[in-house]
């Protein structure tokens, strides 16, 4: 078992475990040269002849993923700010930075949301919206310390 070829089909299983094969199958391919699928769609120059697509670095990681990264720093601000003793503007600024993050949810499309969206639209604006809104009132209501 998994001695083959990647593309081809292991004994006792169905059918094989490429992802080319699989866009073949439900017709999102095209024939290249020599007959081998070109697949097409959202891995538009890149082709199976190529190889393995190398990773991307780090820094082109993190900046896929700038709506994340954005609401982390913000929170991470919040907490630095709140351990150098001033608790209220730091916690506010947590829940600026969950404000912040509902409110880009809720605007990019899923393709540029990256790791912030997790659920459904409504499900993750819900959920960061109450959690903004729950911090925020905290920090108000809160009397400030003498």
């Amino acid at each position: 078992m998994g001695e083959g070829v990647l593309g081809d089909a292991e004994p006792g299983r169905g059918g094989t475990h490429d992802a080319r094969h699989a866009l073949v199958e439900c017709g999102r391919s095209r024939r290249g040269v020599g007959g081998v699928p070109v697949v097409t769609g959202p891995t538009s120059g890149w082709s199976p002849e190529q190889g393995p697509r190398p990773p991307r670095p780090w820094w082109a990681q993190i900046v896929g993923q700038w709506p994340l990264a954005l609401v982390l720093v913000g929170v991470a601000s919040g907490v630095l700010w709140a351990g150098l003793g001033h608790w209220k503007r730091g916690t506010f600024v947590i829940g600026a930075a969950f404000a912040l993050g509902t409110v880009l949810r809720a605007v990019l499309p899923n393709e540029r949301v990256g790791l912030l969206g997790v659920r459904t639209r409504l499900v993750d604006v819900a959920c960061l919206g109450v959690l903004a809104l729950g911090i925020i009132i905290l920090v108000l209501v809160v009397p400030p310390q003498v």
